[in-house]
């Protein structure tokens, strides 16, 4: 499960549920970085920080704060058996009253969180303009500060990435908001569900496009950001932008509306382009194109067959395939598997 949002803790807190949430602020060694989240709640586990006896602990201390209704601060200095070294967590409770401050952040385009990594453990959320967003719905003031320059250097102090910083002696954690990548799905079928629900949990906004509106609904696509029912596709331009930071997959139920949606979105400056299907689908249609005159250079960016090839059959296995080649395109790691002829 990825981080979570912090839409997801105003969500929780709205509905009146205290919570702990679970944040690591330092980590010497291991794979789980500093920002990575999870929340204890009266339900449970919601997210993870890295597992096994260190995660249990830390679970341990976070229901101790439930209980007590008191943030606190956990550190593990001693290395363990993995050798992952000193790991620091903060374990802040949350109530009601707090919802507003997630919900502004969830909504920003930018800012950041600095959380003092001292008692009271004070957290504010940063943003680099004039005004606050939105309408004035009762959040005080003093949890949200709305200012460019300090904007500006504390994320020249954190580097850009989330962990911790000094600030005239006394130690703070920096989270700049990351703005999550954006999928676009054409299509709506039984692997295009399987994918929005895995892509989701693994830290990708959602959006889904078909011309089946029926297939559109909110029970086979939860928490899909959007979805956009499209006549033959034939609005695209209307309904839909493809900006340099989105992750697209074309998977319709049409070959000739598979074409259609390329020949769109090929111009886009999108991070990635992926289509379901065989090779002899993609030959079929690269030929149609190339026919049309589109330039083979843009056709060689488009991954066909879709997915890492691990012998996947059902549409949970295909989605797997799927979500692995967007997490390495996420990770800068898709070239490594490209030169080993997996992608």
């Amino acid at each position: 499960m990825g981080n979570p949002s912090d839409e997801r803790i105003a969500d929780l807190l709205d509905q009146g549920s205290a919570l702990v949430l679970m944040t690591l602020v330092r980590a010497k060694l291991g794979a789980r970085k500093p920002g990575t989240r999870a929340l204890v709640t009266q339900q449970g586990l919601e997210g993870t920080i890295g597992g096994g006896p260190f995660e249990h602990s830390v679970c341990r201390e976070a229901e101790a704060v439930l209980a007590e209704r008191t943030s606190a601060f956990f550190a593990q200095s001693a290395t363990d058996d993995r050798n992952r070294g000193q790991r620091e967590v903060l374990l802040e409770y949350l109530e009601s009253g707090q919802a507003q401050l997630f919900r502004r952040a969830s909504e920003a385009e930018d800012g950041l969180f600095l959380v003092r990594l001292t008692t009271p453990y004070e957290r504010t959320l940063i943003l680099p303009r004039d005004i606050l967003p939105g309408d004035d719905d009762g959040v005080d003031e003093e949890n949200i500060r709305c200012d460019a320059t300090l904007h500006a250097e504390l994320l020249r102090k954190c580097g850009g990435a989330s962990g911790c910083i000094v600030l005239d002696g006394t130690p703070f954690y920096c989270e700049p908001k990351s703005v999550l990548p954006r999928l676009v799905l054409f299509g709506a079928g039984h692997v295009a569900q399987a994918t929005a629900a895995l892509a989701l949990e693994c830290g990708f906004s959602v959006e889904v496009i078909d011309e089946r509106e029926a297939l559109l609904t909110e029970e086979r696509f939860p928490q899909a950001k959007l979805c956009l029912a499209s006549q033959n596709f034939g609005n695209l331009t209307e309904i839909c932008t493809i900006g340099q930071h989105a992750y697209v997959l074309i998977m319709t139920h049409s070959h000739e509306l598979d074409e259609l949606i390329l020949r769109f979105v090929l111009p886009s400056p999108a991070r990635y382009i992926g289509m379901l299907g065989g090779r002899e689908k993609r030959a079929a249609i690269f030929a149609h194109l190339k026919a049309q005159g589109i330039p083979e250079a843009e056709l060689a960016c488009v991954s066909s067959p879709v997915g890492l090839p691990i012998g996947a059959e059902t549409p949970y296995e295909i989605a797997v395939s799927i979500v692995a080649e967007l997490i390495a395109e996420r990770a800068g790691t898709r070239l490594y598997f490209k030169n080993q002829g997996a992608v």
